[in-house]
């Protein structure tokens, strides 16, 4: 994002927090300086955390409804 979008939105959002799951775009340098700059707070999530993601309840839910259901 260039720093004008990222202050734009952070200006309308002022309770802004950047979730930072460690995907590689997140890690990068010109990204954290950018956020840093104009003063979005950080929060590092863990990636692959099932129990803190809701759709990963959804997936397996989904696969729980497929694997029970017989076709007719």
């Amino acid at each position: 994002m260039e720093p004008i979008i990222i202050l734009q939105f952070y200006q309308n959002t002022p309770h802004l927090l950047f979730m930072d799951d460690n995907a590689p775009p997140h890690g990068a340098r010109i990204v954290r300086a950018q956020l840093q700059e104009v003063g979005v707070p950080l929060w590092v999530w863990q990636a692959m955390t099932s129990d803190l993601n809701p759709m990963e309840h959804v997936w397996d839910l989904l696969k729980q409804k497929l694997d029970d259901w017989t076709p007719e």
